[in-house]
Parts: C-alpha cells; structure tokens; sequence
C-alpha cells in the first residue's frame, strides 16, 4: 500500500520502506520512522519536496537529479559523530523524493535548549569538541554541511553527539529559495551565507560557534525583530562575549567564541580539529579547577573539626574525676557547747580564705604546666592520728597533732597575676653591678653596628652591575617585541603574508619564542588556505572559458560536463552555474525537437505507406505469404537487444580503502566501495549496462587515506557493444580513459 506523501494523508509505504509513524515536520518535508522489509531494520526517512506542483516539468528533474547526486556525495561519511545515510530513493506514486537514514533514540539541541536543561561547562566544552571533529572529517571528505544548528545535533540517549541533514542543506535550499520559500532564519548563518559569497569549510566553524554561545548563554548572539535586522548584525556588528553577559559563564570560553564567530573567515579556526582542541584543552583545565576546588572543600571541613587542647583538660582537671572508692562519710557533729577546732595558722605571706575557712589549706591544684599536686596526704595522716569514730578533738590531745602544711602557692595566672607587680618591684629595687651592666651594653651595642655595616656593605655590592649593560642587546629585545606587535596587528587586518614575515624575523633572533612561533604557524595555515582558494579559483576560471567556449559552439553535452568539472572545484561559480543550466536548457530543447520530428517523419511514413497499400488479396495469395510471418519477431530480438550496451569499469587502486561512484550523462549508475586485505590484489572491477549512443562519463574517488578526485571523459557506444573505462591515479589526480 502506498500513499500520497501529503499533509494529512497516511503514508503507508515509501519505495520499498514500510512507514510506522511520523516523527516530524520541517520546512525541507515530513520525517517517518520506517522499517527496511529486506533486513528488518529501522530507519528515519526524510522526504524533500520538490516543487509546489505535480508537474513532472524541467525544474523537478533537474532538482531531482541534483538531490540524487548530492546525497551520493554525502552518503560515503564514515563517523562516529554523523548520522549515517542509508539510501536515496524517489516514491512512485507521490513522486517525492527521500532519503533513509540511520534512525537515532534521543532529542536535538534546540528541544533540550528550549527546556532550559542545564549543562555543565566541561559537558559543552565536550559536545561542541566532538561536532568540531565530525566536521572536520566531513570538510576533509569536500562536504559542507551549511546548516548547522541545535535543531540538526542530536543528542543520543547514551550521551553521544550526532549531526545530521549532510548533504540536503545545499539542495533544499537552492529548491526552496525558487519557490519563494526561506529555509529557517538566518541566526546561524555565517556572513558570507548572509551576503551570499562562496561558503567553504569556515562557514560550519562560524555557526558551531553560534551554537557554542547559545548554550553558554541561553540566547543567541544575533537578535533582531526581523530577518534583516538579524541579517545586518551577523555581518557588520560584534556580539557581547558570553562571560560579560552572565559572571557564571568561565572566561576561558570568550577567546574560542571570539576567533569561531570571526567576521573575516580567515580569523577564526582553519579546521575543525582545531577548535576542538582548544575545547578538549579547556575541558582539561575546567576538569583540573573543579578537582582542586573538591580538594580545598575536603581539607577546609578537615581544619574544622573539634580537637582536644590544653584548655579542655584543664577544665577536666579543675571539676576532678570520680573516687574509685567511696570515702567513709564523717559522723553527724553532737550537739555540744564545744567550739570547733581552732583553724591551723596561716603561712606568712598566704592570705586566708574566710569563704572556705579551714579548708583553704587541704585544696588541689593544677599548674599551668599539667601537674597536679595536692595536700590530701597530710589530711589522712590527721584523721589517723585521733582514735577511729571519735569527733575531731576527742580523745587526742591536739598538740600531738601534726602541723598542717603550709599552703601551695596559686599557679601562674597568663595575662598577669595579683602578685606581679610586687616581683617587678622588687627586681626594680634590687642593685645591678655596673661592671656587668656597661659589659652588657658594650657588647650588644658592637653586634648592632656589625649588623648595620654587613647590611651597608651587601647593599653596595648589589647595587654595583657586575657586569656592563649591552645597549645592543637591549635594542635588539625591543627590536623583537615590536616585530611581534606589528605582526600582530597586520595578522588581524588579515594581512598574513607580511605578519608572517615579521613572525619569522622574531624567531629568526629567538627560536624559542613560544607565541611567536605559534602565530607563524597560525599566519602559514591562512597563506596557504589563501593560495590553494586563489588557485581553485584561477582553475575554474580557466575551466569556465573552455566550457563557454563549447557551448557557444553548440557542444552542449561538453559544456554540460566542464560545468560539473568546476562545481567540483567551486560549488558556488555563478558563471559555471548559469552554463551548466543553459547547456541543459538546450539538451532538454534538443530533445524535444528530435522526438517532435521523429514522430513528424513517423506519421508521414505511415501516410505514405496508406497511400502505397494494396488492395486486398484473394485467398491463396495470403496463404502463399503466410510462412514468412515470423521475421518481423526475429527482427524485434535483434533490435531488442541493441538497445543497450556494457561499460566495463577497472581500477587498479593505489589505496586499500575507498570507493568510486560513476554517472553517465549525469546518471548515477555505480556505487563501489572496496576495502582489500593484506597482500590482496588491488584491482576494482564492475560491469554497468548504458544507453547506446553519446555519453557524459563521469567519475568520482574518495576514501579515509586519500583526498577526493574526480574525473571526466565521453565516448559514444552503439547498441550491443562493450567497452572498457579504466581510471588510474597518480600525482593526486584522477584520469579516465576509453578502451
């Protein structure tokens, strides 16, 4: 079952993919999640519209096959960090064509940004490394994506990144501009997508950098109430750097955000691998700051936990500790007129403590210097004096009583003592020997002038230069840093060839100048992105003469083929643009004046043929004719199998690894990926069946260990026939040729 590819209809099937259900809508078509009958897997099919009719006219074939060959080119990415295309087909009853994809579980940047869900610093550092990576890969293959943003990064549910819709921004775009459409807004945009200028590798490095300060700020960088507005501030004014719009956001980010959202595309980062290492080095620092700030946080909770000082264990020390035993409690006094025994003397010196009477004298104390001593001892040996259970007084004459001890002195008291002063009183009465005294004040008077005169003498000697100052040497430093400022600044104005020859007078004088020898590299990668611009752009223009050349010569299918040959070289050649559509004007002409003539000479052969028909036979006449009938069968076979011819392709690949695509007459006929073995012959082979007549050969060589090649020839093939197209590599370039 099959269904209309319409808003609001139910798809049953597309091509031989069976659709379960719709994913989602967007400005390009309908996205579905279906399933591959053949190998049971799940796949997400995105369908791209063609035109606002159903006319099967010029404009959709020709976008038709433009979809056809930039998804081709797409479909040979490998990575981990782009969503991997399936195939490409075309539905026969909607007439819409669609891609298959892999299908991937989880959400895109701008649902998760929407939500406001929250990412750490070192998780952005990483998320945005990864697409850098993928998108180096992807640059390195001759691919541009041109529309990233969050809607186009999903987010697995095990964390990974994925980039889709490689392939179909070029397409779509161009399709949907025709029709009057715009294809989202332009707040992703690089402003030479803007201003509409030839877009390389550097316009994805420009919008990642977009999606970078999108998730550290929460908003774009580019604001205004219309596309416009919008589109003016992308090309001529700057954007706040993010940590100054929020103090949470870590300064670190502002210079990477800077150099990828350069306006000049030679400013910001060549590659893709570049910016990711920068991220990957930030993530490292983030990830060291957070392990120290943890570590400070663990050692600060240890300082304050409690500890046991001296203060606690005087304080033990002064409330005492618990008797083993208990002490036998003293009998109630009797109530007699008997005085209590007179308190023993004072010791002279030691003032009397009326608020603990007589118990002044039998007190424990504990010095400053953890010793406790106490008068205990002397109290046993009182009470083992008198007679056991007898009051204190009776029955023991009192002057057979020992002597209590005399009191202890109170221990030190810091910060001063009552007692003090009287001891500095005394010290200051006491006589000094003045022999001693002047002994004392000669000697330390001669250390503090030693001291003085070693101070003046090492002073002296430091101020001295031990050795002369070398003006030249000196010049020549300043020499060096005022090279590198201008290099600098001439690096900035976008003027590489002559910063980088200041770089390298400085580093010519230092060798090891650290940041001088990485902007010569940085100013050496941009002269020679330079110059390998200004060559594609000379070959092209070369290449643009002779196809002109053929096609003011009538030598369409030609001109046709030099036009593809310099979108290869520069996807976004005006001139080669407008030649390649009025060479396909022209075929398309070409043939509708053939097959209106074929049918004019047609019809008048049948005319004739009425004309010289004979009356009919009799009877034995038509029997005497009839044995011959089987000829015109014979004929048909014969002619049937004209119809067609074989091109035998053979390449002996250099590479172990890679794939070649064919298109004859623009028609993608070969899709060959071949990875060989150790010691395997190298040898690519395959058989594709053509039309017969002239033909437009084109070929394409692409693999991980080789850069991109491509080659052309044309040959004409009759019906039934077989040749052989043999394409060789050598010097970085592809040839083709006929045998």
């Amino acid at each position: 079952m099959s269904g209309k590819v319409t808003a609001g209809a139910r798809v049953g099937k597309l091509g031989r993919y069976e659709v379960l259900n719709e994913l989602g809508k967007g400005a390009m078509g309908v996205v579905y999640l279906a399933k591959d009958p053949v190998i049971g897997r799940l796949v997400a099919i995105k369908t791209i519209k063609t035109s606002q009719s159903d006319d099967d006219d010029s404009e959709s074939r020709e976008f038709r096959e433009r979809f056809v060959r930039e998804a081709q080119t797409a479909g040979i990415l490998s990575h981990p960090n782009i969503v991997t295309i399936h195939d490409i087909g075309e539905d026969t009853d909607s007439r819409a064509s669609f891609i298959a994809m892999e299908y991937i579980e989880g959400r895109n940047l701008k649902s998760l940004i929407t939500e406001k869900n929250k990412f750490s610093w070192d998780e952005i550092a990483d998320l945005i490394a990864q697409i850098g990576e993928a998108l180096d890969y992807a640059h390195r293959k001759g691919i541009i994506h041109r529309d990233i943003k969050p809607a186009n990064i999903i987010l697995t549910t095990d964390g990974k990144v994925k980039i889709t819709d490689f392939g179909i921004a070029k397409v779509a775009s161009s399709n949907l501009t025709t029709t009057g459409q715009f294809l989202g807004t332009p707040n992703y945009m690089s402003p030479e997508q803007v201003s509409g200028a030839p877009v390389d590798g550097r316009s994805d490095i420009f919008s990642l950098g977009v999606v970078l300060y999108e998730l550290l700020t929460n908003r774009k960088p580019f604001q205004g109430d219309n596309l416009t507005a919008i589109s003016y501030k992308i090309v001529h004014e700057d954007f706040t750097p993010p940590a100054e719009l929020s103090s949470e956001v870590p300064p670190e980010f502002n210079p990477i955000v800077a150099r990828a959202m350069a306006k000049d595309p030679w400013n910001r980062y060549q590659r893709g691998k570049d910016m990711a290492l920068a991220l990957y080095q930030l993530k490292a620092h983030l990830e060291e700051q957070k392990a120290l700030q943890d570590l400070g946080t663990m050692v600060s909770a240890a300082e304050n936990l409690p500890t046991l000082k001296l203060a606690n264990l005087q304080e033990l020390a002064a409330q005492g500790a618990p008797r083993e035993t208990t002490p036998t409690p003293a009998p109630p006094p009797q109530a007699s007129s008997m005085p209590p025994p007179p308190s023993p003397p004072a010791a002279a010196g030691a003032p009397y403590d009326a608020a603990r009477g007589g118990e002044a004298t039998i007190r424990s104390e504990v010095s400053h210097d953890d010793e406790m001593t106490t008068a205990a001892p002397n109290l046993e040996a009182a009470m083992e004096a008198s007679s056991p259970g007898a009051p204190f007084g009776e029955g023991t004459d009192p002057e057979r009583l020992p002597l209590p001890l005399p009191p202890l002195p109170p221990p030190p008291v810091r910060g001063g003592a009552a007692g003090a002063p009287q001891d500095w009183k005394k010290v200051a009465k006491a006589e000094v020997n003045p022999r001693w005294f002047w002994i004392v004040s000669a000697a330390a008077l001669g250390i503090l002038l030693a001291v003085i005169g070693i101070f003046v003498l090492r002073a002296k000697s430091v101020s001295k230069p031990s050795v002369e100052p070398d003006a030249a040497m000196e010049q020549d430093v300043r020499d060096r840093r005022q090279a590198l400022e201008d290099g600098k600044k001439l690096f900035s104005a976008g003027k590489y060839e002559e910063s980088l020859a200041k770089f390298r007078q400085v580093l010519s004088r230092s060798p090891n100048n650290q940041e001088a020898r990485q902007y010569a590299q940085m100013a050496e990668n941009a002269v020679k992105t330079k110059q390998d611009e200004e060559q594609r752009k000379s070959q092209a223009t070369q290449m643009v003469e002779a196809a002109r050349t053929a096609l003011n010569e009538g030598r369409n299918d030609e001109a046709l083929a030099k036009a593809g040959e310099i979108l290869t070289v520069d996807g976004a050649n005006a001139d080669a643009i407008a030649i390649r559509d009025e060479a396909s004007r022209k075929i398309a002409e070409a043939k509708v004046a053939d097959e209106a003539a074929k049918r004019k000479n047609a019809k008048a052969k049948e005319a004739q043929a009425a004309k010289l028909k004979p009356t009919a036979a009799p009877a034995p006449s038509t029997a005497a004719h009839a044995a011959p009938a089987p000829a015109p069968a014979t004929a048909a076979t014969s002619s049937a199998a004209a119809t067609t011819a074989t091109l035998r392709v053979v390449f002996d690949s250099p590479f172990p690894e890679g794939h070649i695509m064919l298109a004859v007459n623009d028609q993608i006929l070969l899709r060959k990926p071949f990875n060989f073995k150790k010691n395997e012959s190298r040898s690519v082979v395959a058989n594709v069946t053509v039309n017969p007549g002239q033909s437009v050969i084109k070929a394409w060589l692409s693999g991980p260990d080789m850069p991109s090649a491509f080659a052309t020839t044309d040959t004409r093939i009759s019906g039934g026939d077989s040749k052989t197209l043999r394409l060789e590599f050598g010097g970085g370039k592809l040839s083709a040729h006929i045998q």
